[in-house]
């Protein structure tokens, strides 16, 4: 089965942008740059536990907790659910229906 991804595949570190590694680069001050350089090597921490969950059957289970919900807040679809690679058969457990098209 396919793994549910938690962030966009095409960014290879979400949540530390270029910019934000450039102005670790750009302080002059070495106090800051040391707070900067802590906060994203904890945010890269962070994200690595997203990308692979120690208990992948507890993050599926909180995710079918509140994908419903979040689905019909946000207006997404079942299909895009399918296209970040959610699983039907997790998607079936959420409650998340298929629609057809009207347009």
């Amino acid at each position: 089965p396919r793994r549910m991804e938690l962030h966009d595949k095409r960014s290879t570190k979400p949540g530390v942008s270029p910019k934000t590694i450039e102005a670790i680069g750009n302080e002059d001050n070495l106090l800051t740059k040391l707070e900067l350089t802590q906060r994203r090597m904890d945010l890269e921490k962070r994200i690595n536990g997203l990308e692979d969950p120690a208990d992948p059957a507890a993050a599926e289970a909180d995710f079918v907790k509140v994908a419903k919900g979040y689905a019909e807040r946000k207006g997404i679809t079942y299909s895009a659910f399918r296209d970040m690679g959610v699983p039907a058969a997790t998607l079936a457990k959420t409650g998340v229906r298929r629609t057809r098209s009207t347009t």
